[in-house]
């Protein structure tokens, strides 16, 4: 699901002008953490 999830994000940085890679990176850095802080 997070591949998938961060999959559609790119796809929406790559069609909006609304999205860069910075709010791509800050995007995936906290699906990221979210992940490790899940399997504690």
């Amino acid at each position: 699901m997070a591949f998938l999830v961060s999959t559609l994000y790119t796809l929406m940085n790559e069609v909006t002008e609304e999205i860069d890679a910075s709010d791509e990176q800050a995007f995936v850095a906290r699906l990221a953490e979210s992940f490790a802080l899940a399997l504690r």
